[in-house]
């Protein structure tokens, strides 16, 4: 099974900095980007959330066919020239055909 081609746009991921904060600040990542190919998917969670009592962060779910590894911490753009607005939340999950990351706003 493969992504619906239809739906995929152009992402860009930039590598998280080794060196970070490790305080809750705003993650620091690389000026370089690498073009992604992939979908973005909303995640809803703010009903969950409310019933914890806890704040609320918007989620999105990436699918993407490319073969490179992606990694927890990155940083996703959703245009070449601006800045992250989601960071990679947890270890990517690899299929044969594709990777699925979940990924929260920054």
């Amino acid at each position: 099974m493969g992504l619906n081609r239809n739906r995929t746009q152009s992402l860009w991921i930039h590598q998280a900095r080794k060196q970070r904060l490790a305080d809750g600040a705003t993650p620091d990542f690389d000026e370089k980007a690498e073009r992604l190919t992939g979908t973005l998917q909303p995640l809803e969670e703010k009903a969950a959330a409310e019933a914890y009592g806890e704040e609320s962060a918007q989620r999105a779910l990436l699918l993407t066919e490319d073969r490179r590894m992606l990694k927890e911490g990155t940083g996703v753009a959703l245009e070449a020239e601006d800045e992250c607005v989601f960071r990679i939340a947890a270890p990517p999950e690899r299929w044969s055909t594709h990777q699925r990351a979940i990924l929260k706003s920054i």
